[in-house]
């Protein structure tokens, strides 16, 4: 009797070869994936830290990492606010959700609802980080630096958000002019609202009164801007070009988060001895968390 050779091209065979297939290539993309996620969150955390700075006037934009990682090293301290009662608190476990300012708003246990009237629909975290910078020699606080959230046309608009710190002023316009801004996640239309990332249009934000003389948040982006150096000129942007609903959306961000309910609370009783209060060194504490993570491990 002859040998009659298997048929290679039998349903059974193409489907055992897919099926074998499928398993392999799924193995790879999940060990890529596990082995990539490090550097992922390095680069993702390297990229907020580069926003902040720049918020904060530190840097330029053609900065190396090794400059952002110096700068931010030397200038950079964190501290934790809880909204409930606008004071500092001790900083959540950094391995922890609550330390993920994003995370941290998606979670209900974590996070409250924003009230309706401020025009910014979501939640907000029970405590949020603000970023002070240091002054070169390290003997004050020169600025502070806000994340800050809100809705635009079709995307959720996230930024950094610097003030200036005068304590030597007493009229609130003065205390804490806005000094730079930064948005580092949007998905506006192109060459409309996506325009929150043109530099030129940042740039106008610098020197902008974020307060009136009662402390309420008075910012503006404005569709007819005021006549410059008129008093209302003072707390106005230009209004991006076609964009007018990512234009109020920007407007309504800013104003909730420097609100009594958010960060206003915390401005308007802070003076030089409640910065001190809690707060954190990140590069030590990283380095700190290091050492312990290697303790461990041996």
């Amino acid at each position: 009797m002859a040998f009659k050779p298997k048929n290679k091209d039998s349903l059974a065979n193409v489907l055992t070869v897919s099926v074998l297939l499928c398993l392999v290539c799924s193995a790879v993309v999940s060990v890529a994936a596990v082995s990539l996620r490090d550097l992922q969150d390095a680069n993702e955390k390297l990229a907020k830290q580069r926003n902040r700075l720049l918020a904060a006037g530190l840097i330029e934009q053609d900065a190396s990492n090794d400059t952002v990682d110096e700068v931010y090293a030397a200038r950079i301290r964190e501290q934790w606010i809880d909204f409930s009662t606008g004071r500092p608190v001790v900083a959540p476990d950094p391995e922890s959700k609550a330390y993920d300012f994003e995370a941290a708003a998606d979670s209900d246990e974590l996070s409250g609802a924003i009230p309706s009237e401020y025009g910014v629909p979501g939640r907000r975290p029970n405590v949020a980080p603000v970023y002070q910078v240091l002054s070169e020699n390290g003997n004050s606080v020169e600025r502070l630096v806000f994340p800050v959230a809100g809705k635009g046309l079709w995307s959720t608009l996230r930024a950094y958000l610097a003030l200036d710190v005068n304590f030597d002023e007493t009229d609130p316009k003065a205390r804490f002019p806005i000094a730079g801004v930064t948005f580092y996640e949007q998905a506006e239309t192109a060459g409309l609202g996506a325009e929150v990332e043109n530099a030129s249009w940042q740039q106008e934000w610098q020197g902008r009164s974020a307060f009136d003389e009662t402390f309420t948040p008075a910012f503006e982006v404005a569709k007819v801007p005021a006549a410059e150096g008129s008093e209302a000129a003072q707390y106005q942007v230009d209004a991006l070009a076609g964009a007018t609903i990512t234009s109020n959306g920007v407007e309504y961000m800013v104003n909730y988060w420097l609100s009594k309910d958010a960060f206003g609370a915390y401005l308007k009783e802070l003076d030089p001895e409640l910065l001190e209060l809690h707060r954190v060194d990140p590069a030590a504490a990283e380095a700190a968390l290091d050492k312990q993570a290697e303790t461990t491990a041996n």
